[in-house]
Formats: structure tokens, sequence, C-alpha cells
């Protein structure tokens, strides 16, 4: 008999998680799971990739709130609004394993639909001992600490994510499984890699989101940098959010209007990476950095601040670690540039350790995730 998975997500936008979402959806036999998907609201670029024996439903089907929403979502009937649609969604379906697949408002749901499942388990993909945006949904540390305590497995994407987890509990089951990188799809897509000559501009790359804690600017300034030191440098950078006007002022006040170019989202990031000769994870903080290992996976070396998920994976090779600063990270950027034989060895690197993380071994850890283990702990439905 087919195991019912119910899986619970904010939305579908292009960031790292929700990719990663859907190449686990992509890949499940669903002879084996029947799977069902609520999302926060029902929007996102990735959203039309669902495969189509997914079930969808929504809080939020229209992608956003209607007017009287809004209203209430800035009041204290916020909390039990959401909770009675909820449980309407819900109904008076069990299913045998509930997950939420990222901390925040998938997490928040959760705390609501403990009761609906044998087994119920969340998975982690940043540091929330640094990165704290999931607190706005549980209104403080204990509510949220009380979820984390209440689950019976907490997922985390890489071993550093784990370590620094804060709300550790030995009750509650703890393991790793990190995100699928399929390094011959990445090849295809990618295309053919592009090899530099004389005359040509040497590239940088940028992928994610337009967001304070993935620092946009910092990479902005770090070409800035670099052409005030005389180097015949570009930038592209792909991504949306809400920091895009201000990094779009900023190349305007830096005089780089011809040397960073702002792509936007697209679906397929893989011929731009693998068309620039690095690239640049500039984050105060990263979950695994998906980003990091699809750049590795093509043969592109990575230069990354030191911070967690990017540190864990370049330490193993493909790439530098840099200070918090664009300063340094032009430092590292200019050792790959002058080192002819550092980029053709990180570029031989990349590969095998993004191979470490193969769909066939991803996808084993997760179907030994969903059908197996403890079931629920005695508790209520809040």
């Amino acid at each position: 008999m087919k195991r019912r998975l119910l899986i619970l997500q904010d939305t579908l936008a292009g960031g790292g998680a929700e990719r990663a979402l859907i190449e686990i959806l992509s890949r499940i036999d669903y002879t084996r799971l029947e799977v069902d998907l609520l999302l926060y609201a029902r929007r996102g670029e990735l959203l039309p990739l669902v495969p189509r024996e997914v079930r969808v439903m929504s809080l939020y089907p229209r992608g956003t709130k209607s007017p009287v929403e809004k209203v209430i979502y800035h009041t204290p009937l916020r909390e039990a609004y959401e909770r009675k649609k909820l449980l309407a969604l819900a109904g008076g379906r069990r299913w045998d394993v509930v997950l939420s697949f990222m901390e925040g408002p998938g997490a928040k749901m959760h705390s609501n639909l403990l009761g609906y499942g044998l087994k119920n388990v969340t998975w982690v993909h940043t540091n929330m001992a640094v990165n704290k945006w999931s607190l706005q949904f549980f209104r403080d540390e204990a509510r949220e600490r009380a979820f984390y305590e209440s689950v019976d497995e907490v997922v985390h994407v890489s071993e550093d994510i784990e370590a620094v987890f804060p709300y550790r509990c030995a009750e509650v089951r703890s393991r790793v499984i990190p995100n699928v990188i399929d390094v011959r799809k990445n090849v295809e897509l990618a295309g053919m890699r592009r090899r530099r000559t004389a005359g040509d501009r040497f590239r940088l790359c940028y992928v994610g989101r337009f967001e304070a804690l993935k620092r946009p600017e910092r990479f902005v300034e770090t070409v800035g940098l670099l052409k005030a030191r005389g180097r015949d440098v570009e930038g592209v950078m792909l991504g949306e959010g809400s920091l895009r006007k201000k990094v779009e002022e900023q190349v305007s006040s830096l005089g780089l209007e011809r040397d960073v170019e702002l792509i936007g989202f697209v679906k397929n990031p893989y011929p731009y990476i693998g068309g620039s000769d690095v690239l640049v994870v500039p984050s105060d903080t990263e979950g695994l950095s998906i980003v990091t290992l699809e750049a590795l996976s093509i043969g592109v070396p990575v230069v990354s601040t030191n911070c967690t998920g990017p540190a864990g994976i370049l330490k193993q090779g493909g790439g530098l670690l840099a200070d918090m600063t664009a300063e340094s990270l032009a430092d590292k950027v200019e050792r790959i540039m002058d080192d002819g034989d550092l980029r053709v060895r990180l570029e031989a690197e990349g590969p095998r350790v993004a191979e470490q993380y193969s769909p066939e071994r991803v996808m084993n850890l997760f179907y030994d995730l969903v059908e197996n283990g403890p079931e629920r702990k005695s508790g209520s439905n809040t």
C-alpha cells in the first residue's frame, strides 16, 4: 500500500530550498508514495514544475490575500483565522508522514497539524542561530522551540547546519539529507562551457535572491573594487527580490552600468553560470547553498564568504573561501585570475565534490525518512 505524505511549504518562489523540493518531487516514485503539497500561498516561478501526480492545496489559493485578509493579517485574529482555514483544508484526512520542508510558514502550518501525521518531520535549510527570519511566524523563540521539540525528526541539509541548530532536543531524532545535485543534467542544461580566449573580460556571476542576507550589494562592490584595481572584469546577476532597486541604484552610483548586468529570474541559470569564470557567493549566511554545488557540478570555481553551507562544501575543493568583505572576495577572485594552475585544479575538483549529492543517494535517504522510522509522539493537535 502507498504511504501517504503531506508536504508543507511557503511558496514555490525560485530560491534554493524551493528548487530542492522540486528536484525531490520530480524524482519520487509515485507507485510508492501518494503526495499532497500544501502551500501557504499558491504562487512562485517553480509552481508549473510540480509533477501532475502531486495534489496541490493552498491556504491562499489565489497567491495573495484578499483586502479583508490583508487587514486580518496585521491583527491578533490572523493566527486563529489561518488555523481555521488550515484545518478545513486538512478535513478528515490523515497522513503517514507530515513533512514541513522549510522553517517559517511551512513549520508554522505544521505546528497546527501535528495530530494529522503518524510521523512528523521538519526540514531545516538555514543557519537558524544566525538567520532568525522564521521567528515572525511563531512570535517568539519559546513557541518556535516548542514546535521543534514536538516533532519526531529534524532533517538538516548539511552537517554544518545541524551543528548550529539552536533547538536540539535529545528526544527528537536528527539526521542530514543534502539537496539533490544532478551533475549530468546540469552539464546538459549549461550547454558548451565557456572557455576564455585572449581579450575576454573575466566574468563573475551572482545567483540568488536580492535580499539582505544574500548581500547582492557586496557582489556589486566586489566588481567595483576589481575595476578600481585595473582588472578587466564584468558581472552578471540572476535573481529578484526586495533589494533589486537598491542594487540598480548602486550599480549606477558606482558607474558600473556597462560592467554589471541584472538579468532577473531565469528558469535555467546554468548557461549563465557556465558562461562565467567564477561564481561569487557574497552571503552573510546560507543553507547548503544549492548554487555553490550547481556551479561546481559544471566545473565553475566558486569564491564564497566563509559562511555556513559553502564553507563545508568548499573545504572539499572547487573554490576559495573569503572573509565577509568585498575586499576579501576581490582578493580571492584575483588569485584565480592570476594563477592558471589553481583555476584548472578548482575546475577539476568541482564535479567530484558535487557527485556526493547525487540523486540516487539523496532519494535513498529520502525514502528511508518517509517510509521508515518512529510513529508520532503522543500529543495534541496544537
